[in-house]
């Protein structure tokens, strides 16, 4: 086999995947139809959904399709692909502390492995198999899921006529891709017809070892804008009605993205009862499609699961309650942390840490596995930008291997602190020689020598945040001042 051949093959190979895997995680697509996807189920809208919480070995099995006949014959080159098959396996791997743009972000380690094999590969007269090892190591922040950096691992063969002598080994590379900001593909909580913008700039740096790029591309760093929009909501299907193979997701989100000229670059269906994705595609405009669509979902600490049809059910270890979820800029608020028994067994005395926006604090949970704190919302920006919201932020525990998350939405329209003397509330009792009545604007302030008014002043916190207890000042005609205790008002 010539050089210049190989060197050819693994170009398009190796560029393939890199074009679809290093940019962002993972994508899906098929145009055919078969037998466990032709069933039509009802489906449903799930509503608002916020952020999931993963756990330390929950899987996710997905069939997948890369398909780089378009790409190849753009090149010019005489081959003979077709599309190659494979599953592939997703597990979180481990949560842990990654140092991200000058602070201390808490991430999810997922690793995805998948063997491509494709057999009667023809190229230029050379008839082999083409293998193609591959994992990916993604790490998504906790607080909202988006990529802070992914590794991808690609080891190729080619294997002339089938035989393994002549095996050659055209490439063991690592390619590191790093986001600043993170690139956010979502923006929780979700529903349908939101709309967000995320601007992230990636650099990327290749290692490892191959005899056909050499040298390896130089670290790039380019820049780019993606517009996502829920398009849809139901059982995930494309235009021609194909669907995915796992049957539990028939309340799921149609994801679509656009880059910054306005062509659509894929979309996804997240589906929140696998707290995933369960369908993936993007078609480069290289001529590149790789798909990938859920099989199974396997939940760790999960009863009653079918891993094709049913997550089964599972405890919310560590449940992240607010006192709110909208909220306005700068304002206190007090976080409730709650732990289950069924995670922790004793759930007394368990140290857990909560973490908004950068700033960390440690709590201590109570006989009834309670604890709380008191936060601020700040008014830090988030990088998925959309007309609804300021900024939407994630609210963070972590105790041991387990970890929780709710979304605050920061809105710069509402009030933390509002207190007013509603005119219009006012009540003024008149009292005449003991005949008791209310006098107002519509029966007019008639009063006479030796009337006693009561006058009720209605004070209202129109604001979001309770107010501290403090003194409403009175000014009488006769100069007089009197200062009357004013409780909290909520």
């Amino acid at each position: 086999m010539g050089e210049s051949l190989k060197s050819r093959l693994l170009t398009l190979l190796v560029l393939g995947l890199l074009i679809a895997f290093s940019q962002v995680p993972l994508f899906t697509h098929n145009t055919q139809l078969n037998e466990n996807q032709e069933e039509v189920r009802s489906s449903s809208n799930p509503g608002v959904t916020d952020l999931p919480s993963w756990r330390i070995g929950d899987k996710w099995v997905y069939s997948g399709t890369f398909d780089p006949s378009i790409l190849i014959t753009n090149t010019g080159v005489s081959a003979s692909v077709g599309e190659i098959r494979g599953d592939s396996t997703a597990e979180v791997m481990d949560i842990l502390e990654l140092q991200f743009d000058n602070r201390t972000e808490w991430v999810y380690k997922l690793r995805m492995t998948a063997d491509f094999d494709k057999s009667g590969v023809e190229l230029e007269g050379f008839t082999g198999n083409a293998e193609i090892q591959f994992t990916q190591t993604e790490y998504l922040r906790v607080s909202d899921f988006a990529t802070v950096k992914n590794d991808l691992d690609l080891y190729i063969k080619f294997i002339p006529y089938g035989i393994g002598s002549l095996t050659q080994i055209l490439g063991d590379i690592t390619i590191t891709n790093e986001y600043s900001p993170a690139t956010e593909s979502y923006d929780f909580p979700l529903r349908y017809g939101e709309r967000w913008t995320s601007l992230t700039t990636s650099s990327s740096t290749w290692s490892g070892q191959s005899d056909y790029i050499t040298p390896f591309p130089p670290p790039e760093t380019d820049t780019n804008t993606t517009t996502w929009e829920v398009t849809d909501v139901g059982q995930p299907r494309n235009s021609i009605g194909a669907g995915i193979a796992y049957s539990g997701c028939d309340a799921s989100y149609e994801l679509t993205s656009w880059n910054s000229d306005g062509v659509s670059t894929g979309y996804r269906w997240y589906c929140p009862a696998v707290n995933n994705y369960a369908w993936r595609h993007a078609e480069e405009d290289v001529g590149l499609t790789i798909d990938f669509r859920l099989k199974q979902y396997m939940p760790v600490g999960a009863t009653g699961v079918e891993s094709n049809s049913d997550p089964g059910n599972r405890p919310n270890c560590i449940d992240v309650a607010p006192e709110r979820t909208l909220t306005a800029l700068d304002s206190p608020m007090e976080v409730w942390i709650h732990l289950s028994p069924s995670c922790f067994g004793t759930v007394n005395g368990v140290g857990v840490e909560v973490a908004y926006d950068g700033a960390t604090t440690t709590i201590y949970t109570g006989s009834n596995g309670s604890a709380s704190t008191t936060i601020n919302s700040g008014n830090s920006i988030d990088y998925s930008a959309t007309n609804t919201d300021w900024a939407s932020h994630g609210i963070m525990a972590k105790s041991g291997n387990y970890v929780g998350a709710t979304t605050v939405t920061l809105d710069e329209y509402l009030v933390g602190l509002d207190l007013i003397a509603d005119e219009e509330r006012a009540v003024v009792i008149r009292n005449r020689s003991g005949e008791i009545s209310t006098v107002s604007s519509l029966s007019g302030y008639n009063v006479l020598p030796g009337d006693e008014l009561t006058i009720e002043v209605a004070v209202v916190n129109k604001g979001i945040t309770p107010s501290t207890p403090s003194k409403l000042r009175i000014y009488h005609p006769d100069a007089s001042i009197f200062d009357l205790d004013l409780p909290s008002l909520a």
